[in-house]
């Protein structure tokens, strides 16, 4: 099933905000994808993980492409790598690529829809609490 704009457009927007602070705790510890983390983990091994977890997640973007989609998928962790973590202007990034600017914020968005997907396969989920709804519950779950 694809997603629906709105939720491609609020993962695109999570995904972009951890990119730009993979660096800054406080800000992370917001971040809808990653804010679970910081309440197992102190703030540099947090960091660290989530770290971890993009990088594979780019790397997974151009494992799992297929055929014609690998130049897409090599091309989006460019424009990541090089523009989100690398800090290059986007104009620069975009002639390296050969795009206008328009089509580099359209890819930009659609490398951000993809590897956010991938990270929520790869980031573990906050581990949930039971639900009791009854002192028999209680009794039977103890």
């Amino acid at each position: 099933m694809k997603p629906s704009k709105k939720n491609g457009n609020s993962l695109a927007l999570e995904t972009r905000r951890l990119l730009r602070h993979l660096d800054t705790p406080d800000l992370l510890r917001h971040n809808v994808l990653v804010a679970h983390l910081f309440d197992e983990y102190s703030p540099d091994a947090a960091l660290a993980a989530i770290r971890n977890m993009v990088h594979r997640a780019l790397d997974r973007l151009v494992e799992q492409a297929r055929y014609a989609k690998r130049e897409r998928a090599v091309r989006y962790r460019t424009i990541v790598m090089k523009y989100d973590l690398g800090g290059e202007p986007a104009c620069a990034v975009a002639a390296d690529l050969g795009l206008s600017m328009r089509h580099f914020y359209r890819e930009r968005h659609a490398a951000c829809v993809e590897i956010g997907t991938l990270l929520k396969q790869i980031i573990p989920e906050r581990p949930r609490a039971n639900y009791v709804s009854s002192v028999f519950e209680v009794a039977e779950s103890a």
